[in-house]
């Protein structure tokens, strides 16, 4: 056996045993069960519907075309046999053709005329044997059984063995194919299913998420990097273009003359206003306006005649380009 059908065996044992650990669960099994319709059939007693009630003879009691849906043929002792091997271990990798090897001694019928099924297979206590049962029957004979069953009307989907504890259960294994029967949806095949439906939904959202998520966030940033570039290049041009906060302060005083006195200056952004007392609002004006720090001089607010020949101001300029007061 080569490496891949190895690996392809593991991988079929392992999918076997996990459907049939999950459906022998109490509550999770009978979610899984296909209802075969079972057929007992015996060349010597003919063919029977088994029910709950018992045996119901074809086509006596029960006509063949009343028997719908999948129908398993499950031959009587005197035709099929269940057997039991031990194996070692290693023999679980291929383990129909460990039993292929001993079928001359654990087969009543010829070797090359025995049909056999593995129906399941379990380690023992020691972990180093497994325990392998077995269905089989004579290939001949059973092909007989199917003809009659064919000419009855009977539509025979899979063959397997009676078993006296459990007579109305789901096939397990079928005898014309030597293969184990997997129900309709078995436990692996809806995890594989959901495991494909997130396989599937991640990479759907990771494509979708590189289509509408990756450009709109590409675009945005374009969008918003020019605006706070020219913002900053902006404010950065606004503080070039102003004189400091120091140099304004210099300014001012250096323009008031002696016969003025200030009580408030505010420097607000590129704006300065200034009030206090002087002798002549209307002069004090034209002084600033001839200082190349400020421009737009004007009174805020109507001067008022206070005593001793002295006014209030109250008088609001735009502060210079920086290298204007220098």
């Amino acid at each position: 056996m080569s490496a891949t059908q190895k690996v392809m065996q593991i991988g079929q044992n392992l999918i076997r045993a996990f459907d049939q650990q999950i459906m022998a669960l109490p509550s999770v099994g009978p979610l899984f069960q296909s209802h075969w319709k079972v057929i007992h059939g015996d060349p010597i007693d003919g063919f029977a519907l088994v029910t709950a009630d018992g045996l119901q003879d074809i086509p006596h009691r029960v006509s063949a075309d009343t028997i719908t849906g999948r129908s398993v043929l499950r031959l009587g002792s005197s035709i099929g046999q269940l057997r039991s091997i031990t194996l070692p271990s290693a023999a679980a990798e291929d383990p129909a053709a460990a039993v292929q090897l001993q079928m001359d001694t654990l087969s009543p019928f010829a070797p090359d005329d025995t049909a056999f099924a593995i129906q399941s297979m379990d380690e023992d206590q020691s972990g180093k044997q497994i325990v392998v049962k077995i269905a089989l029957t004579s290939k001949t004979r059973m092909g007989e059984l199917l003809d009659q069953a064919q000419q009855l009307g009977l539509d025979i989907k899979a063959v397997d063995v009676i078993d006296p504890e459990d007579l109305l259960s789901d096939p397990l294994v079928d005898l014309t194919t030597g293969q184990a029967i997997r129900p309709a949806i078995s436990p692996s095949t809806i995890l594989g299913v959901c495991c494909t439906a997130v396989l599937v939904a991640s990479l759907g959202l990771h494509l979708w998420a590189n289509e509408q998520l990756e450009p709109r966030l590409a675009q945005m940033t374009t969008e918003t990097r020019p605006i706070d570039t020219e913002t900053a290049r902006q404010q950065q041009l606004a503080r070039a273009n102003r004189l400091s906060v120091m140099e304004t302060w210099e300014a001012v005083t250096r323009t008031l003359p002696d016969t003025a006195w200030a009580e408030t200056l505010v420097i607000e952004n590129s704006q300065v206003r200034l009030a206090g007392h002087t002798t002549n609002a209307a002069a004090l004006v034209s002084q600033f306006e001839a200082s190349p720090a400020l421009f737009n001089v004007r009174l805020a607010a109507a001067s008022v005649q206070e005593e001793q020949g002295r006014e209030s101001f109250d008088l609001i300029a735009q502060i210079s380009a920086g290298d204007g007061g220098q």
